[in-house]
């Protein structure tokens, strides 16, 4: 299973920085040449809706939450009193892997505007709630953390600030970026593709510290080809669905 899964991560993070490389070429393109990218980029772009990165990272956080329900039930079949904190964490990610499927938190962010006109710093609004909840689970969380092996408490605290990281803190900096400037720019596309790709790597991370729970600590070891046909099924899946609404 290492092995395999190894192979499976380096794969994610080899396609995320296809992505990434594809996003800012074809950005660069798109404002300095008279070439038409338009299509292209609305399939590809990770700042996008319904596209591919966006069911490239749905397919991501889903799978974290199905690796969390995995990781409840072997706590709970092994009677450890840790176990309603993976599920808690499994619903808080397939909560997650719906707002990006849906954008729920743009919904949120239109009603707020509604209300208050926020600029700069909250111009994008929806960080308000976003910040009070990551606050309130962080402390929640507190003492589950202490409970969890060194390395696999290192490893949640890396990939969550790298998730967050991208969501929140370079979302306040778009925010202010888009109240002086505009967001009509190459350089706003390349700090939208910093805080997609922040929020991609560390659900990849968090992925990897996921596996390496279940085989170090727990000495799961899943038929590593129901793996691959299960992340395999979703993506195609997603990507059809992106393909279809295009």
């Amino acid at each position: 299973m290492p092995i395999v899964c190894n192979k499976l991560i380096r794969a994610l993070l080899i396609f995320t920085l296809l992505l990434i490389v594809t996003n800012i070429v074809l950005w660069t393109v798109y404002f300095h040449t008279n070439l038409p990218a338009d299509r292209v980029l609305k399939l590809i772009d990770l700042d996008g809706e319904n596209n591919i990165p966006a069911a490239f990272s749905t397919v991501l956080l889903m799978a974290s939450a199905l690796l969390l329900l995995v990781i409840y039930q072997q706590h709970r079949l092994r009677y450890n009193n840790s176990f309603r904190y993976w599920l808690m964490l499994s619903a808080i990610f397939f909560y997650l892997a719906h707002d990006e499927l849906f954008q729920f938190h743009e919904a949120v962010m239109d009603k707020m505007r509604e209300i208050w006109n926020f600029q700069g710093i909250l111009y994008f609004s929806w960080v308000i709630p976003g910040s009070i909840f990551v606050l309130l689970v962080s402390l929640y969380f507190i003492k589950f953390l202490r409970q969890l092996p060194d390395d696999t408490r290192h490893h949640f605290i890396a990939s969550t600030a790298t998730y967050i990281g991208g969501a929140l803190g370079m979302e306040l900096i778009n925010g202010i970026y888009v109240t002086r400037y505009g967001g009509q720019d190459l350089t706003y596309h390349l700090l939208t593709i910093t805080e997609e790709s922040l929020e991609i790597f560390g659900a990849i991370l968090f992925i990897s510290a996921l596996l390496h729970y279940l085989k170090s600590h727990l000495s799961f070891n899943p038929d590593p080809q129901i793996m691959h046909a299960i992340i395999k099924l979703r993506t195609l899946g997603r990507v059809n669905k992106a393909f279809r609404n295009n």
